[in-house]
């Protein structure tokens, strides 16, 4: 679990969470309950529209 002075728990609401790797994004998640996109995820979202 993240503690609250951790960057990833300060982060707004809205804010896109990416990280680069499955663990990382795995311990984000987890702490935050928020979700999280691999980097070509998110580079890949406008192509798709």
């Amino acid at each position: 679990m993240l503690k609250s002075g951790h960057p990833y728990a300060r982060v707004a609401a809205d804010t896109l969470g990416i990280a680069d790797g499955f663990s990382c994004c795995e311990q984000i998640e987890q702490g935050t309950g928020r979700g999280t996109l691999h980097l070509a995820e998110a580079l890949a979202r406008p192509l798709r529209n």
